[in-house]
């Protein structure tokens, strides 16, 4: 018999997307699959569409496929909203999806068969399912940005005719990695300072439930929580299988949380923090991301986050590039108080407008002119008492 598989969409004011995400989910080749709405506490129209596509899935005339109900709570964020869909969900297996995105058709399918295929070899009952995804980069006008990846797109075989938007955006493909290669890729935060795409995404992996009732999401993060799931289940030694295809779209937008800069912070200092204190081990390997964010939070003057990232920073800390080390805690405390009273134009590039690069240059040739003057004024110092050579100076 089939496993049945339950995909979690969960939704927070994505209402003009919601529709698209779940008949992907109606829409899979794979047949044993019921879908969970959960509504996490929306203030648009979440609800009326929601309420809107379970009564046509329920009607005679459209002979679904597939389950479809609808779940509200309050709101208490995506770790909460996902936790109540295991919690809801019958399945054996979970699809979490989130309501602005959506997945390949064939998706579950192949996944699952890459999973029977391994357990059939190794033999291992729990383990998490990934593969590569896409991005598709939402404009303000509700248009889809023709950024197409010729390249990547003829790699992966992927039609633009298939895919329900007028042109493909970027691939990412992640490729089979090793668990020491995972972990440490889950602690580069933010992503754009690494060289690969995120690995794990969660809209494109496919995980077992009884995984999930074991380690639900930490709901004290708001953001991070499927980095801190997926870090501890490779702890645990959780194998994780890759299956290469493109199976999840990821949609960017003016709305994604991800561009919530303080929220972000709150969450990489939060994560970080619950790393060190569970796996000690780890520490070194966040330590880089540390030091771009104290970086960061200086040249901002973000005094709050700054000092929950120097809590978490291993000494010696190097800033500006590495340019700037500092041995010890006080050391940033003492940079931040300078930092708060020299212009930003004096420290940084990206700050200076035409006046001031003109009032730089003229500080500068006063410079360079105080430098030539004061060799001309300098007299010779003598001792006012004899020194004795073989005496070391006072």
């Amino acid at each position: 018999m089939a496993p049945l598989v339950s995909v979690v969409i969960t939704a927070f004011n994505q209402a003009r997307y919601l529709e698209q995400a779940v008949q992907s989910a109606l829409a899979q080749t794979y047949s044993a699959i019921e879908c969970l709405i959960v509504d996490d506490g929306s203030t648009d129209t979440t609800r009326p569409v929601a309420e809107r596509l379970v009564q046509e899935n329920s009607s005679p005339k459209s002979s679904p496929k597939a389950s479809l109900t609808y779940h509200y709570q309050p709101n208490g964020g995506v770790a909460a909203a996902r936790n109540l869909g295991v919690r809801l969900a019958a399945g054996e297996w979970i699809q979490f999806l989130d309501a602005d995105d959506w997945i390949a058709p064939d998706k579950i399918q192949r996944q699952l068969h890459q999973a029977a295929s391994y357990a059939a070899t190794v033999g291992a009952a729990d383990i998490v399912l990934y593969s590569d995804y896409q991005r598709v980069y939402q404009r303000a006008d509700e248009r889809v940005d023709e950024r197409v990846d010729e390249e990547k797109m003829e790699q992966e075989r992927v039609e633009p005719d298939s895919i329900s938007i007028p042109a493909a955006a970027q691939i990412c493909t992640v490729g089979q990695l090793d668990a020491q290669t995972l972990m440490a890729r889950l602690l580069i935060c933010p992503d754009r300072l690494a060289s690969s795409p995120f690995p794990l995404l969660q809209q494109a992996m496919l995980l077992k439930r009884t995984l999930l009732v074991q380690t639900p999401f930490d709901q004290t993060l708001k953001a991070c929580e499927d980095r801190m799931l997926a870090l501890t289940l490779l702890v645990q030694e959780v194998p994780f299988v890759y299956v290469p295809m493109v199976a999840a779209f990821y949609r960017k937008h003016a709305a994604n949380m991800t561009d919530n800069r303080s929220l972000m912070r709150d969450s990489y200092a939060l994560y970080f923090k619950q790393v060190g204190d569970r796996y000690p081990q780890l520490r070194s390997l966040y330590q880089p991301s540390l030091q771009y964010l104290l970086d960061a939070t200086l040249e901002e003057c973000d005094r709050l986050h700054f000092e929950a990232f120097s809590q978490l920073a291993e000494f010696p800390v190097g800033l500006w590039g590495g340019k700037l080390r500092l041995p010890h805690p006080l050391a940033l405390k003492l940079l931040y108080g300078l930092r708060q009273i020299i212009p930003s134009f004096l420290l940084y590039k990206r700050y200076r407008g035409p006046r001031s690069k003109r009032w730089l240059a003229v500080l500068s040739q006063f410079w360079l002119q105080l430098r030539r003057w004061l060799p001309l004024v300098q007299l010779p110092w003598r001792s006012p008492l004899p020194h004795d050579p073989t005496t070391p100076p006072r």
